[in-house]
C-alpha cells in the first residue's frame, strides 16, 4: 500500500510538472507577443514546443518530441481542440513571416540567426505534421 501511495504521489507530481511547463510555455509566448519593453531574450530562454530543455540545434528536434508536446493530454486550454487546431496554434507561432517580423527582434542579436533557423525547421516539421493530419482525414 505504501508503494502504491508513493507511486501515485510521483504520478501526481509528474502531471503537475507537465501542466506547469505548459503554463510557463504559454506565459512566455504571451510576453513575447505583447511586451514592448522586454529585455533581449536568449535563445535558450525561448519557448520551443518540446519538453527537452537545452536544445541547441535543429537536430535536437524530432516529430516525435513535437507530437509529445503538442498532443499531450494535460496541456491546458487544448483539451477540446482537434489535432489540426493544436498544430495550427503552433504553426502560427513559428511561421517565418510572423516569427521573423515579430519575435526575432526581441532576441539577443547574437541568437537571432540560430533562432530563425530553428523556427524554420519547426515550421516545416509542423506543416508536414499538418499535411499528415489532413491526409488521415481524407483517407477516412
Amino acid at each position: 500500500q505504501e508503494r502504491q501511495r508513493q507511486e501515485e504521489l510521483r504520478r501526481n507530481k509528474a502531471q503537475a510538472d507537465s501542466v506547469a511547463f505548459f503554463q510557463l510555455y504559454d506565459a512566455k509566448w504571451q510576453e513575447l507577443k505583447l511586451s514592448k519593453k522586454l529585455a533581449p531574450v536568449m535563445f535558450c530562454e525561448m519557448p520551443w514546443p518540446i519538453f527537452q530543455q537545452g536544445c541547441t540545434s535543429p537536430d535536437d528536434i524530432s516529430c516525435r518530441s513535437l507530437e509529445e508536446f503538442i498532443f499531450h493530454p494535460l496541456r491546458p486550454g487544448m483539451e477540446l481542440k482537434s489535432r489540426k487546431d493544436r498544430l495550427k496554434v503552433e504553426i502560427l507561432k513559428f511561421h517565418p513571416d510572423k516569427f521573423n517580423s515579430n519575435i526575432v527582434r526581441k532576441l539577443r542579436e547574437c541568437d537571432r540567426e540560430k533562432a530563425i533557423e530553428f523556427a524554420g525547421v519547426l515550421a516545416r516539421m509542423l506543416t508536414h505534421m499538418m499535411a499528415e493530419e489532413i491526409q488521415k482525414e481524407t483517407a477516412l
